[in-house]
């Protein structure tokens, strides 16, 4: 329970921190831009809502092994303008092996498909007292460690911003998540960001 607890935390935190192609476009897991969540559920099944406009769905049309979750920003207006994949479960060394190794695995498949990422981040924050090799999940699990890569594609297919990141549960596990920004999310911004004011 608190393991479940943990990642839909991580899930809200990471959806929270926050001209297009034409509607439909193919995104990534065989999803579309802009489909609406009756759209989504058709494809994908049953969603759980974990806030206004955010779902987490536990299948995709086209899935990748390595993931036990998928979380999406659905509006009512703009439709799905943002996906991400959440890892299964690592358990690896307190050196991070595990991670390191799921990290470079799919780090070099998104190399294949979308070239360099534009920002490829691996340091220790300064002054960061987790600095010793046998601390490394503890350096990323206190959030003193960054451990991913970034891609700005442009793609005709809608991505337009995607998102590496290496996380830790815990001493000894981690996972790994990846998300895609698609060309409405502009949009699905600002329509989360209006206010129902009729009231006042």
């Amino acid at each position: 329970m608190q393991e479940e607890w943990v990642m839909k935390n991580i899930l809200l935190s990471i959806f929270l921190v926050g001209a297009s192609v034409s509607s439909f476009a193919e995104a990534p897991f065989g999803l579309k831009v802009g489909m609406s969540l009756a759209e989504v559920k058709k494809v994908s099944g049953p969603a759980e809502m974990l806030e206004k406009n955010y779902y987490s769905f536990k299948n995709v049309p086209i899935p990748y092994k390595g993931f036990k979750d998928y979380l999406m920003v659905i509006t009512p207006k703009s439709g799905l303008c943002k996906v991400l994949g959440f890892g299964n479960p690592i358990t690896t060394s307190v050196y991070g092996d595990g991670v390191k190794a799921e990290f470079s695995t799919l780090k070099e498949s998104l190399i294949k498909k979308y070239g360099k990422p534009v920002g490829d981040y691996d340091f220790l924050r300064a002054g960061s007292i987790w600095k010793n090799p046998n601390e490394w999940m503890m350096s990323l699990y206190r959030e003193e460690r960054i451990l991913t890569a970034a891609w700005e594609p442009k793609e005709d297919n809608g991505v337009e911003n995607i998102m590496l990141k290496a996380r830790a549960t815990g001493r000894s596990t981690g996972v790994i998540t990846l998300s895609y920004e698609l060309s409405n999310n502009e949009a699905c911004l600002a329509e989360k960001e209006s206010r129902d004011i009729s009231g006042l």
